[in-house]
Order: structure tokens, then sequence, then C-alpha cells
């Protein structure tokens, strides 16, 4: 995939000091940046090579990144990470001097951005059937003016655009919002979707359902969302914001655009009675992607419903040994940190630092881990997969502290060793007749999926550099992508996704996808009479 930047000459006269520099975005991380040579008044003038020096920081250092002659025409760059770019382009003549002279100036500012920004999206039904939906979007290169808000009353119907206010131009790296209206169908559930992309074109796209059930309480008056931090917590750990499963609606909406059937239909009906299935379509699906309810299904783990109770009754990870309405913290490896503090400390100071650890929700206990230097954090290493429950006991210089915990006790901290990557895979794609889009299908299933798991990829090659589609979309199992002219003609596609313990599953199309935008027509140039009296 190639970003064509403007044209640059090399020349001295060309590309004045003071002349401001062309600021773009991509979400591309190789692309080309094109230059153009002036004839020189002598021909010994004329450079023997153009250089392209880079520079990370903002221009205080630069490097030069490569140096190719005058007729190749353009660079081919490649950023080793995402961030702004700078560059500045030389040429030099026979004699080595080069021009222009003077330090080197930007030319070209670069933003790359290959990550979709983070939007979440809340929707609630009151009282009088009107639709109350709640937004925030973050990223850092966030393009505000950009998101928008859709609802769809059945599967097969259109989507409406919902008018929502501009968001204040001092809003870049944020944006929230909240609209009311009242949908054109008063009853049944409503299908709320909202997009927003940033500057380099990195789409984010949620949906929610508004079901008629919500209207029997009061909506929640409007109060401001908490700020999405990111995490630094390196462990793995993360915090449950995962719905209740008794509050998920059960109705089969597509992701965007697709029809299965008309809700109320009998076959709606009966697709949304049943429990989720894993159909084993095959890559090339016939149009429409309706699977074939004959095919035989596989009953190794649910597919897209994400599990919000952990494995299997007797599995390493049965959240039935917890307490009501305790998650464990996740991590994905069974090494990792616990952090502690202590408090009441005597003149004698800190003797002893204990771990004191169960597997069978405090039944028995043993002593897992003697932090060494008697200083948080303290690194544990446990047998694997499991639910893991833990105490800590703290003895002072003088021998004195708490008893080690007994049967019944129950731990201050639990933790999930979670070391099994997701299952899952492409299971179909399908370039729509005008070539606007391309619907692509997987399954994907674990014990303990992200609540919303699924990100979706594309490159020209099977090495990559690989270019987000889509990220943090819900396990629908399928994914509607509008193409633009910066797609390739062929193109692989790549599918991750992601537990909660942070492991990621991947799977991508071993053959390339072609994407023909071209449609042959004909047209009728004349009409000549065929003599049959012979």
């Amino acid at each position: 995939m190639a970003l064509a930047a403007p044209d640059y000459s090399g020349a001295a006269a060309a590309t004045p000091a003071a002349a401001a520099p062309i600021v773009t975005a991509t979400r591309q991380n190789a692309f080309t940046i094109p230059f153009r040579v002036e004839t020189p008044q002598s021909p010994a003038d004329y450079p023997a090579e153009v250089q392209l020096h880079v520079s990370t920081d903002g221009g205080a250092t630069w490097q030069l990144h490569s140096r190719v002659k005058p007729d190749k025409s353009a660079f081919v760059y490649r950023a080793p990470h995402d961030g702004e770019y700078w560059y500045s382009i030389r040429t030099v003549d026979k004699t080595g001097v080069a021009r222009p002279e003077g330090p080197l100036v930007a030319q070209l500012k670069v933003t790359v951005d290959t990550v979709a920004p983070r939007l979440d999206l809340s929707v609630t039904r009151g009282p009088a059937g009107e639709i109350v939906a709640r937004w925030q979007a973050v990223d850092p290169n966030l393009k505000p003016d950009s998101f928008k808000l859709e609802y769809q009353t059945t599967s097969s119907g259109p989507w409406e655009r919902v008018a929502v206010e501009a968001p204040p131009s001092a809003m870049r790296h944020s944006t929230t919002g909240e609209a009311t209206w009242w949908p054109s169908a008063a009853e049944g559930p409503i299908l709320v979707r909202a997009e927003v992309l940033d500057t380099g074109g990195n789409p984010a796209v949620s949906q929610a359902v508004a079901k008629p059930s919500d209207a029997t309480s009061p909506v929640a008056p409007s109060t401001p969302q908490a700020p999405l931090a990111a995490s630094n917590d390196e462990s793995g750990w993360r915090p449950n914001t995962t719905p209740d499963p008794g509050t998920r609606d059960t109705t089969t909406w597509p992701p965007d655009r697709t029809s299965l059937a008309p809700l109320g239909s009998p076959t709606e009906q009966a697709r949304s009675s049943r429990p989720p299935s894993s159909a084993t379509t095959p890559h090339s699906a016939p149009p429409g992607f309706a699977p074939d309810e004959t095919t035989p299904r596989t009953a190794a783990r649910p597919v897209s419903q994400n599990n919000r109770v952990g494995g299997r009754p007797g599995s390493p990870l049965d959240f039935t040994l917890l307490p009501a309405a305790v998650r464990p913290r996740m991590v994905n490896s069974p090494n990792f940190e616990v952090d502690y503090e202590i408090e009441s400390v005597g003149p004698s100071g800190v003797g002893k630092v204990e771990l004191w650890g169960t597997r069978d929700g405090g039944r028995t206990w043993s002593d897992y881990a003697t932090d060494a230097d008697n200083r948080s954090p303290m690194p544990v290493q446990v047998d694997g997969e499991g639910i893991y429950g833990f105490r800590i006991l703290v003895q002072s210089g003088s021998g004195y502290g708490s008893r080690p915990p007994a049967q019944g006790d129950m731990p201050d901290l639990w933790i999930g060793v979670d070391l099994t990557k997701p299952i899952c895979r492409i299971t179909a794609h399908e370039v729509s007749p005008d070539a606007a889009e391309l619907l692509i299908r997987w399954e994907a299933s674990d014990d303990l999926l992200n609540a919303r798991p699924v990100t979706l990829l594309f490159s020209s090659s099977a090495n990559g550099p690989w270019t987000p589609i889509a990220s943090g979309l819900e396990n629908t199992g399928s994914y509607r992508w509008r193409l633009d002219d910066r797609v390739p003609e062929r193109i692989l596609l790549r599918l991750e996704v992601r537990d909660e313990a942070g492991n990621v599953g991947i799977d991508s199309t071993e053959n390339s996808i072609a994407l023909d935008r071209y449609r042959p027509k004909g047209k009728i140039r004349g009409v000549r009479a065929i003599n049959t009296s012979q």
C-alpha cells in the first residue's frame, strides 16, 4: 500500500526555506514520497543524487534515510512505528554541493497512525419510546467532525441518520455527546450504530441495541462519562467492564447493512431462539452468506457469544469457586507480580512478607512465595491455568504478625491465569456487486472473550504490514467494510481475537482477494441489415 505525497522539487529554487510544509496523515506505514528535479540552466549544475532526510523528534535532529538518482522520481519510506515524521529533500551536485543550502527544513510532515480510535456507545429507551444514545471517542489524532450516528428499525431496513451537534473545535483528542430522538418505528428493538475516524482514516464502529424493555424504567439523567485512560498495567490485568449476560439482547442483528431476514419473520424468530452455533462456512460462500442450517455444527465451544461465567464446571477457569459478584483479574502468564503495601510498621521493622494462596476457594491454603526484599511488588510463579486466591502475611522484625489463613478464609485477591488463545477463523468474504463494500464473516470462540475482542486487518502481502480495517468490534460474526481508493486491487485479510487475559488468536486468508472495481460495459455502435434472400 502506497500513499502518494505531493510532488517536491529537489532544486534549490523549488522549495524555499520559508515555504510552509505540507501536513498530512495516513493509516499506512509504507508510502512513496515523489519529487521532481527541475532542469538547471547549466548541465554542470545537474544533481548527481537526491537525498531524503527524516526527523522523528520535531526537527531537533535529522538522519539521512536514503539517496537515489534523479531519474527515480520518488522515495519509498516505511515507518518503523506510529508517530509524526518530518521529511526534507536535498539535491547534491557532482562537486558535493547540497541544495537548498543551510539547515534542513521540513517540507513534508506525515502522521502515521495505524490504530483505530476507541469508541464507546450506550443506548437506552425512554418511557415515551424515545432513544437516548451516549458516546465517547478517544484517539490522539481524532477527527471529531467525522462522527456520525445512525439507527435501523429492522435488520433489512435502511439506516437512518441522526442529527448530532458538532463537537467543540477545542476537542482534539476526545469527543463525548448525547442525542435523543424518536425513531420512525415505535415498536421493536432498534439497532444504533456510531462511527468515527481519525486523521489517518482509521474507522471505529460501535453499535448497541435499544430494546423495548428499556422503556419500563425511566432513563437515567445524563452524567459526564469518566475519561478513558490507557492502562499502564503490564501484568495483563483487565477491569471487568462486561455487561450482565441477562441484559444482552438475543435479536440477531447484522453488523453493517447485512440483511439476514426481516425481524418478526419465521426465519428470524427461529434464529433468535436457537443457541449460538459455529457453522463451518467455507471461505468462498455464495452471496447472502445465510448459513446452511443443515451444516454440521462443532460443539467444542460456543461461538458469537462472550462467556461471562468462565470455563465449564470442573475446568481450570471454573468461576463457580468464586464468591457471588466476584470476578478475577485475568493474566496470560504463570509469572506475574503482586503489588502490596504495609501499614503500622513498628521499631523492629518488617521481618518477612509471605504470599499465601488457594486453588479451591479457600478450603486449603499453602505458602506460595516469600518476598526477598520485603518491598512491593512481589514476583509470583504458579503452576499453570486456573483460579488462584491470595492473601499477604507480614511479620515484624521481632517475629510478630498475622496467623496463616485457615479453611474458610477468603482471599484478598483473585487471579485467573489463562494461557489459551481464542479459536478463530475467517469463514467467508464477498465483494458487493458495485465493488464498494466487502462483507467479511468469521467465527471466534473462547471461554473468556473480551467484551469487544475482534480486530480486522488487511495487507497486500502475507508478510505485512497489516493495516487495521476496524478494531474493538463485538463478536457478531460479520462486518461490512466500505472500500476506498487506497485499498489495493488484491488483498489478504487477517482476523485477531483477544480474550480478557490478553491472549490473541489470529487467522489470515491463504489466497489473495481480488477487488475488481471495473465493471465492463457495452455500447451499441450501429445496425446493419443481413441479406437473407440468397
